[in-house]
């Protein structure tokens, strides 16, 4: 049994139809476990997302799962990558906890599980603290404005007009026009003026 990064990628599109998956485009690193030159297991990585990780049944409780998962992390902290996450399918969730991945959400289709660095705790600690706001109850939208535009503001006034307080998350992915930090700097500016609004930074447990 050997695993190794690759690159030639139709083996492990080939694969992963066997589990009614597919390679996402955006994958940076592939790891393919083989044994006698096929493929047998195999798992991605884009960014800090762990992704399209699927073993054969006949080699499944041999420890592969293990071996790719440790060694798809080793390539991520060499890359400075210390906290990273999994979706999966819900019947996968146990797996991914014997693993040492702790569960954040889902629903009867896909879970979020954390591993590392990562704490979904201390996140909603901290994003509490650099809000500034009160205990009150208070409503939050998640928005990407990619780029702010007079929809986004109404949408926000409309918050601000109806709620005690507003947190406004912007997603925090770079897969926009606009890169994030601009996006943010654009909502912030946008919305200044409304002095219950509050625009903070999605992290990496805000999507859209």
């Amino acid at each position: 049994m050997e695993i190794f990064e690759t690159k030639d990628l139709e083996d492990v599109r080939n694969f992963l139809k066997e589990f009614d998956l597919t390679l996402d485009e955006d994958v940076e690193i592939t790891l393919v476990a083989k044994e006698d030159g096929k493929v047998v297991g195999t798992c991605s990585a884009a960014g800090y997302i762990i992704k399209d990780f699927a073993v054969s049944k006949e080699f499944q409780n041999e420890g592969i799962a293990a071996k790719l998962l440790t060694s798809i992390q080793n390539k991520l902290f060499d890359k400075g990558i210390y906290e990273t996450f999994i979706f999966t399918k819900p019947e996968n969730k146990a797996i991914f906890e014997g693993l040492g991945y702790r569960f954040v959400e889902g629903n009867e289709n896909v879970v979020l599980l954390e591993g590392g660095a990562a704490n979904i705790q201390k996140y909603v600690k901290n994003s509490f603290l650099k809000s500034g706001l009160s205990s009150n109850e208070k409503a939050a939208l998640v928005v990407n404005c990619n780029p702010f535009t007079l929809g986004h503001r109404y949408l926000i006034e409309t918050a601000s007009r109806e709620n005690y307080e507003v947190v406004v998350f912007v997603v925090e992915e770079n897969k926009s026009l606009f890169p994030f930090e601009v996006r943010l700097k654009l909502v912030k500016e946008g919305v200044k003026d409304l002095k219950n609004v509050k625009v903070l930074s999605g992290g990496k447990y805000i999507i859209s």
